[in-house]
C-alpha cells in the first residue's frame, strides 16, 4: 500500500489542521485520543477549494449516506458552510473567495471519520493529489501564519 501525507481536520471552536505522514487508524491531538469510528477510508468525495493563485482555502466534502450522521455535528461550526443537505465546505481561515473552476477535484479515499473519547470529531483527507506549493499553503499548526 502506498502511503501519502494526510491532512487531519480536528473540529473544535477553532479548526485545527495537522499533517501526518500517513492516514492513521488513531491519533492523539491536544491530549485527546481519536479513533477511526467507521472502519473505512471512503466516506465521500472531496475537492480542495483554491483561490485564483492556487492557495488552498478549504475543502468541499460531499458526504456519503453512511457518514451523514456527521452533518449535524459539523454544521454548527462557524468555519463550516452547508451547501446542500450532504455537502459541507470547511474553510481553513476567514478567506472564502475560492475559484470554483480551480476546485473540482472529486478525490476520494484516505478519508476517515474519527471521534475522540471526549466526543470531538476529526476527518482525514489525502494530500497526495496536491502540488507541494498547495500543501505548503495550508495553515497547519507548524505554520499558522498561512491562516487567512
Amino acid at each position: 500500500m502506498v502511503r501519502h501525507q494526510t491532512l487531519l481536520l480536528v473540529f473544535d471552536e477553532r479548526l485545527d489542521l495537522v499533517v501526518k505522514d500517513s492516514c492513521p487508524l488513531s491519533f492523539v491531538h491536544d491530549s485527546h485520543f481519536f479513533e477511526n469510528i467507521r472502519g473505512q477510508d471512503f466516506n465521500g468525495f472531496y475537492d480542495f477549494l483554491r483561490d485564483d493563485s492556487g492557495r488552498v482555502l478549504g475543502i468541499s466534502f460531499s458526504v456519503f449516506p453512511a457518514a451523514e450522521f456527521l452533518l449535524d455535528s459539523l454544521r454548527a461550526f462557524s468555519y463550516v458552510q452547508c451547501v446542500d443537505p450532504t455537502v459541507l465546505r470547511i474553510f481553513f481561515g476567514r478567506d472564502r473567495d475560492f475559484n470554483p473552476s480551480n476546485s473540482i477535484d472529486q478525490y476520494f479515499g484516505e478519508n476517515r471519520v474519527y471521534r475522540s473519547t471526549s466526543g470531538k470529531v476529526a476527518l482525514s483527507f489525502s494530500l497526495a493529489p496536491l502540488a507541494p506549493s498547495e500543501v505548503g499553503s495550508i495553515p497547519t499548526a507548524d505554520k499558522p501564519d498561512n491562516r487567512n
